[in-house]
This record gives C-alpha cells, sequence and structure tokens, in this order.
C-alpha cells in the first residue's frame, strides 16, 4: 500500500467511517500525509465543518500516519488512539485537509519499542485547513496513537 489511491481504499475498508466522511487521501511519500474532507457531508446549522468531522479528520490523519510508519519498517500490531484532543482555532467554511505530521514525539524510539517489546506510544500532531492554496491552521490535533501486540 503505497499510492494515495490503495491508502484510501484500505481506510475505507478498514475503517468504514471514513467512507462516509468523504475522507479521501492526497498525499503520501513516506514521511508526510495529506487527506481531505469534503464540507458538503460534514457540515454544521452554520455551514461550517462540525467540530466532530473536524477532530476526526485528525484522528484518521495521525492513525494512517503511524500505520503507513509501522508497515513501511515491516511491523503489526493493534493500533489505537489512547488520547484525542483537538484545538478549533477559527471556522472552516469549505473542504478541509488535514497534514500529517506537523509534529511527531520520537519516531526511532517508537519504532524501536514496537519492534522489540511489540508495542509502544508515540504523540502526533496534525494541522487542519480549509482547501486551497493556502495552507492556514484552523484547528490542531494533538494524539497519542497506541500500538499493542495482537492477541
Amino acid at each position: 500500500m503505497t499510492t494515495p489511491q490503495e491508502v484510501t481504499a484500505f481506510l475505507h475498508a478498514e475503517i468504514p467511517q471514513t467512507r462516509s466522511l468523504g475522507i479521501v487521501v492526497e498525499q503520501w511519500d513516506g514521511q508526510s500525509l495529506r487527506i481531505a474532507t469534503p464540507l458538503n457531508i460534514n457540515r454544521n446549522h452554520e455551514g461550517t465543518a462540525f467540530g466532530g468531522s473536524i477532530s476526526t479528520t485528525g484522528i484518521v490523519a495521525g492513525w494512517t500516519w503511524v500505520m503507513l510508519q509501522l508497515k513501511a519498517h515491516g511491523l503489526e500490531g493493534r493500533l489505537v488512539i489512547g488520547l484525542s484532543e483537538t484545538q478549533y482555532h477559527k471556522p472552516i467554511d469549505g473542504d478541509f485537509v488535514a497534514r500529517c505530521p506537523a509534529g511527531v514525539d520520537d519516531l526511532e524510539r517508537f519504532i524501536r519499542s514496537v519492534s522489540r517489546r511489540g508495542r509502544g506510544r508515540i504523540r502526533v500532531r496534525t494541522e487542519i485547513s480549509k482547501a486551497g492554496p493556502v495552507f492556514e491552521v484552523a484547528a490542531v490535533h494533538e494524539g497519542v496513537y497506541v500500538v499493542a501486540e495482537r492477541e
């Protein structure tokens, strides 16, 4: 799974909510990820992006980035979100995108831990912006993603 289309298909098959939200992976280059979410099915009563959809987009971006890093290192495990926080800086009145990672605490340590012990945790920061030529941060999601051995 290396192309944005393959990653999108994986998400839609394994996490049906991503299909319901219209999430599409736009870019994956082995280091950074960019996903897009349409406003029309994720809007609130004010015509702006629903906070829950923004938060979910941030969670999905971080989770997908960590999952792809694990696969790139030949690792597996049960990957879940352990802690999630979204800060909303301004309304988003159009389709929106998330880019990840905007910040990561020690990827090498995380990979080493999962490799040696079959488990680990990593903090990932994702930034969300209205889609367009200029990426202007409207929300920030910080998540701690946890890998545990499969039972």
